[in-house]
């Protein structure tokens, strides 16, 4: 799973905001699905990234927060969601991992207005 995507406006000075984002990340991993998540910086192996969800961000930083994932991660995510009985991909994947990275960027817009 890959999530990236943003930069501070040229005239604004974010320090840490890698820090809260990877915050982010696990915060709604763990509340929304009972998951544990840490970021990887050197995969073993090659990702292979099908799905994707984005949301712009706008404000002091700027830019897409993506979400990407392989089918597996999808049917995985959309499987923990509330009231979601998935075993297969299909259209509540797409809608489940829109979810999370909405929730992921609603939480981190939130933690980088507090700094």
């Amino acid at each position: 799973m890959k999530v990236a995507g943003v930069a501070p406006a040229s005239n604004v000075h974010l320090e840490g905001w890698k820090n809260l984002l990877v915050m982010s990340v696990r915060e709604v991993f763990q509340a929304m699905l009972k998951t544990k998540v840490a970021p990887v910086f050197e995969p073993a192996k090659a990702l292979t990234l099908e799905w994707t969800a984005m949301i712009g961000l706008a404000g002091e930083l700027r830019g897409v927060l993506m979400l990407s994932c392989d089918e597996v991660s999808a049917v995985r995510i959309a499987s923990k969601m509330p009231e979601r009985s998935i075993e297969v991909a299909n259209e509540d994947c797409k809608d489940a991992l829109g979810e999370a990275c909405n929730m992921i960027a609603g939480n981190f817009k939130h933690k980088i207005s507090r700094t």
